[in-house]
Order: C-alpha cells, then sequence, then structure tokens
C-alpha cells in the first residue's frame, strides 16, 4: 500500500535499511505503478531516498547510485560509546577518501 501510495501522491519513496538489490526490485515495483495509473505532473518524479543498512563502502554508494537512489542516508547502528566515531572514520577511509577530487 506504501509503494502504491507513493507512485500516486507522493514526492518519493523511503526505503528503511533496504539493502540495494532489494531496493531496486522496489524501484521497478514503483516504476510499474507509476506506469499503470495516473501521476498528478505536479509531482514530478519520485526522488528515492534509502537509509543504507551497515557498512556503507564506496562500492555499495555506487550499488545504490547504480540503481537509481538518489540520497542515500548513512549512520552507526547506535548512537553509543565509541560507535559514531568509528562509523565516520570507516565512512571517511572507505567512501569519501576513495571519490576523486574535483580540479
Amino acid at each position: 500500500a506504501a509503494l502504491v501510495r507513493a507512485a500516486s501522491v507522493g514526492n518519493g519513496w523511503f526505503g528503511w535499511l533496504t539493502p540495494p538489490e532489494r531496493t531496486r526490485e522496489l524501484i521497478q515495483h514503483l516504476e510499474d505503478l507509476v506506469g499503470a495509473q495516473p501521476r498528478p505532473a505536479i509531482l514530478g518524479p519520485l526522488e528515492i531516498t534509502v537509509a543504507a543498512p551497515s557498512e556503507v563502502t564506496l562500492d555499495v554508494v555506487k550499488a545504490y547510485e547504480r540503481i537509481g537512489v538518489n540520497r542515500l542516508v548513512v549512520g552507526p547502528d547506535t548512537a553509543e560509546g565509541s560507535e559514531p566515531d568509528r562509523f565516520i572514520e570507516a565512512f571517511q577511509r572507505n567512501v569519501l577518501a576513495l571519490q576523486p577530487t574535483e580540479a
């Protein structure tokens, strides 16, 4: 029901802790729904946001990008102890540091 609402009257869809493979299936289903029913033009295309589960690497980011995710939400599994710092350091090392710099 949530996918039908997103396709017919929503501005987007938010996948919560949805891995890339499952996200791809859900995006395909959303595209099928959009193609099968009228959608107000004022809404524009659906924006896809996903909160990524577990560790995020550059390969994971690229996998979401390839399947059409517009926005990726990342964060630690918990805010307790040193977990946020550990997550930030891993994200810096595994994603940000591997991005090409613009000249």
